[in-house]
């Protein structure tokens, strides 16, 4: 296997800054960089099942954006990037419409040179991106250009699972972004016959991205709701715990996968007085070390 060397970028306009950091070489099992905040590189899959690895710190609740662009892409050379947690356990959300083209992996027959990835990080410490061939050796030389962003996205985040939903008191207003890759879980105590109603309010709106919202109930059904400012009022038919949720909907393509949304919600009771929670707290892991196992 050839050795590489990676040259670093400065990336224009992005929302974390540049921290510098070293370029490392390669070495005969690919090459491997450690670095933090907004990067970019630039390096080449020579063949064999040669593969590049980059160590990049994150805090939990950052997003994490990967951006992968295979230069002169070929037939037989297409590209794949994978994210790797603390743990070595590949993470990574795919766009819910279409999710195989133009997320992860390049496609020379779709003429899909270059692709995105994201996730939220819910753990503190060193995450790690491969790139190699997309399904084992390419049959020659591909350059590519490798940029990873960590972006803050609100203070409630990291609340991706439904068992970490942010919890919420009736008449409590929150401020928050949700993006494409990202899921915002809400929970709130209920009462039978309470009223609940639902208010949500665009700040920041894109075009590209149009998230959407369902109620889950504590029996399991689910209840679609609509972003409105004027609220969507639902009867808890039982008393107990009731689980918004907040994510992409079921037409968030690749293009718009790292688009965001600014939004300020509020749950309202015709019956329930304003209940405790658990909003202004922030939980973060300890950090660990490394790209995990060798796969």
């Amino acid at each position: 296997m050839t050795d590489n060397t990676f040259k670093r970028r400065h990336v224009l306009g992005g929302l974390g800054g540049l921290i510098a950091g070293s370029v490392v070489a390669g070495t005969a099992g690919g090459a491997e960089h450690g670095g933090d905040g907004t990067d970019a590189f630039e390096g080449t899959i020579d063949g064999g099942n040669e593969r590049d690895s980059y160590q990049f710190e994150a805090s939990a609740g950052d997003g994490i954006e990967l951006r992968l662009t295979a230069e002169d892409l070929e037939s037989g050379r297409d590209l794949r990037m994978t994210l790797l947690d603390l743990d070595g356990r590949e993470i990574g959300e795919l766009p819910t419409d279409n999710p195989n083209r133009g997320a992860y992996v390049t496609s020379a027959e779709l003429g899909i040179a270059s692709v995105v990835g994201g996730d939220v990080a819910e753990r503190t410490g060193t995450y790690c991106v491969r790139v190699s061939g997309a399904d084992g050796p390419v049959d020659g030389p591909t350059e590519y250009t490798l940029s990873i962003e960590t972006v803050r996205l609100d203070r409630f985040d990291p609340n991706e699972q439904r068992e970490s939903a942010t919890r919420l008191g009736f008449d409590e207003t929150v401020e928050a972004v949700v993006a494409g890759y990202d899921h915002d879980w809400y929970a709130i105590e209920a009462t039978e016959g309470d009223e609940i109603t639902v208010v949500y309010e665009i700040v920041r709106e894109t075009d590209l991205f149009d998230p959407a919202l369902v109620l889950h109930t504590p029996d399991d059904e689910t209840v679609p709701l609509d972003r409105s400012a004027d609220g969507e009022g639902v009867t808890a038919a039982v008393t107990g715990t009731y689980h918004l949720h907040v994510g992409p909907d079921d037409e968030t393509t690749a293009a718009d996968f790292l688009a965001k949304e600014a939004y300020r919600l509020r749950i309202t009771s015709s019956q329930g007085d304003p209940l405790s929670s658990d909003a202004d707290a922030t939980t973060e892991s300890a950090p660990d070390d490394g790209c995990g196992d060798d796969r």
